[in-house]
């Protein structure tokens, strides 16, 4: 996710990747082309599991 000087978001988002070297692609391409975008946000999502009563 791109965010402008005033960190207010510019909604440009990169597509899921499978490695770094991908990841990181998208956002010099992005930057290259709107130089006013200096700052980027990292979205993680992790998995995670609850068992009722403690661990099984």
């Amino acid at each position: 996710m791109a965010l402008e000087e005033d960190d207010s978001e510019c909604a440009a988002e990169g597509e899921p990747t499978a490695t770094p070297e991908e990841a990181q692609a998208w956002p010099f391409a992005h930057m290259r082309g709107n130089p006013g975008h200096t700052s980027y946000a990292e979205i993680i999502e992790r998995p995670w599991v609850m068992w009722r009563g403690g661990r099984a």
